[in-house]
């Protein structure tokens, strides 16, 4: 018996879940023509006032991901660098017919979403070199530079407002 299961036993504050109530109950008749009755809030209404606006803000950015953007990844001149870069998004490949790989050199037309996830993948590279810290004595220090893994540039985006997206996303860790 661990230590755990130990003290689980010795204090008897072990949570179970399937002892926990998982919220209320209830039925609703839908019928085949008409509004239905709503009762409480067994039934969300979706469309016209109902939608919050943090929904409709979340709607709004779903579609912005989904907005079509003409980019290029750049050649490498790395000899053993990749010549199609893998690039999907829950499983969708950013590829023509959803194909997961992505040519270097020739410009293709992907989803904002995809632009995303390449602008995201930046590797971290960590250097130490030798310093003095404030009392003089022999420090290490270490150094942190990241990159895009992937470089590529947007040729055409017709939202006005991709460029200071992407310019937010490439600035996050």
């Amino acid at each position: 018996m661990t230590s755990t299961e130990k003290n689980i036993i010795r204090n008897k504050r072990s949570f179970e879940p399937l002892e926990q109530s998982l919220g209320a109950e209830g039925t609703a008749v839908l019928p085949s023509t008409g509004e239905a009755a709503l009762h409480g809030d067994i039934i969300e209404k979706v469309g016209g006032e109902s939608i919050s606006p943090a929904y409709r803000e979340k709607l709004a950015m779903l579609k912005f991901m989904e907005e079509p953007l003409e980019i290029m990844l750049h050649e490498s001149i790395d000899p053993n660098a990749e010549q199609f870069i893998f690039c999907a998004v829950n499983g969708e490949g950013a590829g023509p017919h959803k194909m997961p790989w992505l040519p270097r050199g020739v410009p293709v037309t992907v989803k904002r979403k995809h632009v995303e996830r390449l602008a995201r993948a930046k590797p971290i590279s960590l250097s130490t070199f030798d310093t003095t810290d404030a009392t003089g004595a022999l420090a290490k220090g270490i150094r942190s530079r990241r990159a895009l893994a992937y470089p590529f540039s947007v040729i055409h985006d017709q939202n006005p407002k991709g460029p200071a997206w992407l310019k937010g996303v490439l600035a996050e860790a």
